[in-house]
């Protein structure tokens, strides 16, 4: 039911008007319930009770916390189960929004939705019998006054207290008014301690928010803002109008914290590519980076050839304001740092820019460790082990029980007048330098899991996993054998490190009247994870298996992994295989791809394979009976690999360099004592091409039967512009690179390798150096692309 008009009076920050005057049309009601479970007088509160929304309870005393309280101790408000049956009129919310209070409004509705503290806010501003002329002296004070009066009257026959809680010391008759201490030493004691740590580190900020008028508080920001902040972000309206302009640019920024001599400040550079039309774009100095992120996706106006040479002072020292962004902040004098040539400055040289908006942020779960408040308040900060994400302001009380710890803190936001991000604790990892909580750091930082139990397969994937055990071990079903085709006659082997348990391929390779018989073996794990199964869910989620130095965390359960679907020797496994009927040539002259059972003869290691092929006889570990055959097949395969090699280089291919390092750990604590590039061997080469070979058929394959759906992967090719550090270095030591194609890449890189046979660092530098200028790998669907 309406009644009378009233209007609401707000002031805020314009970005080009200054300080404005909005006024809200309101029209008063009389039937906004008081929402106690026990109330009969209120019809709405059934309604209420039947869509499941708060309600006071019956029992305790009702609690009205003003604007002084809950703009100060919302914490306190928002973490102690014991506070319940509050009250949160309307008119403190409002005095919260005129401040630009988002996160303490988010905190108040949180404990409001927590059915367990029977609280709910009170619509004071529309009910005719609690609304406060605007007009009046101290009028959220009032306005929080007569609420409680009226619940004191409304539930007078419930035998029920009411309070109001508040920091002033003034206590009008016909009201039970408590100050905060005061009520806290009386009821709930072991509250005070918590109490008096916001007290304290409080005492000099401006979290109280009745100390200045709406008015007053907005002039003072407009001023705090004239003197230190980041420049505000362009509004959605401005941003679009640029884009489509062609005056802003869109992209995705990496940003890289100061550190040494080459980064003496904070630098983002949005990566595009390096081409000549479009440049990549640097971003010198934190106030042009303007509080963007690495990952974040940010609006840039790229500056002229003036600008960047205009210096400009840094941020002044953080306010730590509690405050939200608001969109119509006052637009601050952009700053440019100017800085000096850096790490980042490329032969083609980058275009400067700033940040004016940020269009998506990708803030996550980071992991950091604590730096106490040197003021000895709670208003601590977060260092991200990351150190490209900055430091993290956190409101946080108990820090014996985080430091010298990990933990998780999220990002809530950065105010414009913040040196920092504002953020919370989320929760603890464990002690730093502990090895189980170094892993987990590792998960959590590289998004893989929140910690390693997180890793433990579900009991529903579990319940699909076939049963093998030592008494009775897995074997293959009668009707699948009869499904396959049998190859456990053929000598296939497997070549993988020493000490694998997950062997999931195996080759093999055999004469005949016409040339040669090649086939590639890879386990069978669609025969045990179905689509849509609980395992088939969890796999896709994980994506791979994640190796580390002394531990893995399997894609499937290990029963498959390491077990029913582990290539072991003399044992029956399911493959899907790819065999090729090959010329003298070693031409293809058919190929077959199917479902297979196949028992690996013997499952060797690269060493002892390289031996063979180096032509050892009695290799230890081996069979002697079947060294004489495993020996050919190695021969005959290495010859077969070695011709597919160099057709692919002819065409085109690259051969870039990488390292794998070797891990070794001390057995008694088993710490890592020694760190060694593995031995690159020549097996090493033909087990990858052998594996080459059978992906590219098998892409051609699917491309065949699914032009226009296979999804297949690939490198992109990288504009030559990527490659001016290659480049300029190969110069130096008189060597030409031909970047115009990956034909004449590879010829450059292999004139570089023939001419410096001696210096095998050279080598190494090169193809290094092309290995970093090539483009990610990326899967893609036929359909969205050319023939090509």
């Amino acid at each position: 039911m309406l009644g009378t008009r009233t209007e609401n009076v707000a002031f805020r920050r314009g970005k080009r008007q200054g300080l404005m005057m909005s006024v809200t049309e309101r029209y008063l009601r009389q039937d906004i319930p008081c929402a106690h479970k026990s109330c009969r007088q209120c019809p709405q509160n059934n309604d209420l009770a039947q869509r499941g929304l708060p309600q006071l309870s019956d029992s305790g005393m009702i609690l009205i916390p003003d604007a002084s309280v809950v703009s100060r101790y919302i914490e306190l408000l928002e973490h102690n189960q014991a506070l319940v049956n509050l009250v949160f009129c309307q008119s403190v919310v409002d005095a919260l929004d005129r401040r630009n209070r988002t996160r303490t409004i988010r905190n108040v509705r949180g404990i409001a939705a927590d059915p367990r503290r029977t609280s709910v806010v009170f619509a004071n501003e529309v009910f005719d019998q609690t609304h406060v002329d605007a007009a009046l002296p101290n009028r959220d004070g009032r306005a929080a006054m007569r609420a409680a009066a009226w619940y004191k009257e409304h539930l007078d026959g419930a035998g029920q207290r009411v309070a109001l809680l508040t920091l002033k010391a003034k206590r009008p008759p016909g009201v039970e008014v408590w100050q905060l201490a005061e009520f806290l030493g009386e009821f709930h004691p072991a509250l005070i301690e918590h109490y008096a740590s916001i007290a304290e580190s409080t005492k000099d900020g401006d979290m109280d928010i009745t100390e200045m008028t709406p008015a007053e508080y907005a002039q003072a920001r407009l001023l705090a803002k004239a003197q230190s902040g980041y420049p505000s972000h362009l509004s959605p309206s401005e941003i679009e109008d640029g884009l489509r302009s062609g005056l802003l640019v869109r992209g995705k920024i990496r940003v890289l914290q100061p550190g040494g001599a080459m980064r003496t400040e904070s630098q983002g550079i949005i990566d595009r590519g390096g081409a000549a039309d479009t440049p990549d774009i640097l971003i010198v100095g934190r106030t042009a980076l303007n509080r963007a992120c690495t990952g974040d996706t940010v609006i840039v106006r790229l500056l002229t050839r003036a600008e960047e040479n205009v210096d400009s002072r840094d941020l002044a020292a953080d306010p730590d304001s509690d405050e939200a962004e608001d969109d119509n902040e006052a637009q601050a004098v952009e700053q440019i740092d100017a800085g000096e040539e850096t790490s980042l400055d490329n032969t083609r040289k980058p275009v400067r820019g700033v940040v004016v908006g940020v269009a998506e942020r990708k803030w996550r779960p980071f992991v950091a460790t604590l730096r106490l408040d040197e003021a000895g308040g709670s208003r601590h900060l977060a260092v991200p082990v990351d150190s490209s994400v900055p430091k993290i302001r956190i409101h946080y009380m108990d820090t014996a029980a985080i430091a010298g710890k990990y933990f998780v803190v999220a990002i809530d936001e950065w105010p414009a007048d913040s040196q920092y991000p504002q953020g919370h604790f989320v929760r603890v990892i464990g002690p730093v330098g502990n090895l189980d909580t170094e892993v987990d750091v590792i998960l959590v930082e590289r998004q893989i899991a929140v910690s390693q139990s997180a890793l433990k397969f579900s009991l529903a994937s579990m319940r699909e996993m076939p049963i093998s055990t030592t008494q009775s071990p897995w074997s293959p079903s009668a009707e699948e054998v009869a499904r396959r085709r049998d190859l456990r006659d053929s000598l296939i082997f497997s070549i993988d490190p020493k000490g694998s348990q997950d062997i999931d391929d195996a080759v093999s390779m055999r004469k005949t009247a016409s040339g040669y018989e090649l086939g590639v073996h890879i386990a069978d794990v669609s025969q045990f994870v179905l689509p849509g199964s609980a395992t088939d869910t969890e796999a896709m989620a994980r994506g791979t298996t994640v190796y580390l130095a002394d531990r893995r965390f399997n894609m499937i359960p290990e029963i498959l992994s390491e077990q029913i679907c582990s290539l072991r020797g003399l044992t029956d496994r399911y493959a899907v295989s790819v065999i090729w009927d090959l010329d003298r040539e070693y031409n293809a002259t058919g190929v077959w791809f199917g479902r297979t059972l196949i028992r690996s003869a013997c499952e060797m290691y690269y060493e002892q394979a390289q031996a063979l092929l180096d032509g050892a006889t009695k290799v230890e570990g081996l069979d002697p009976k079947l060294e004489a055959s495993l020996s050919e097949s190695i021969v005959e395969l290495a010859k077969a690999m070695r011709v597919l090699r160099q057709r692919r280089y002819e065409a085109g291919a690259l051969e870039l360099a990488s390292t794998e390092i070797k891990f070794t750990f001390d057995k008694e604590s088993g710490a890592i004592s020694e760190l060694l590039p593995k031995s690159s061997l020549e097996i090493h080469r033909v087990i990858e091409e052998a594996m080459v070979f059978a992906n590219a058929a098998v892409a051609r394959r699917i491309h065949e039967q699914f032009p226009g759906a296979a999804l297949l992967r690939r490198h992109r090719s990288p504009g030559s512009e990527r490659f001016a550090r290659l480049v300029d270095a190969a110069r130096t030591k008189g060597f030409d690179v031909d970047c115009s194609s990956n034909a004449a890449l590879a010829d450059s890189l292999r004139r570089i390798t023939q001419a410096s046979a001696g210096d095998p660092d050279v080598v190494f530098l090169a193809k290094s150096m092309a290995t970093l200028a090539m483009q990610e790998a990326e899967y893609f669907a036929t359909g969205d692309c050319g023939s090509d």
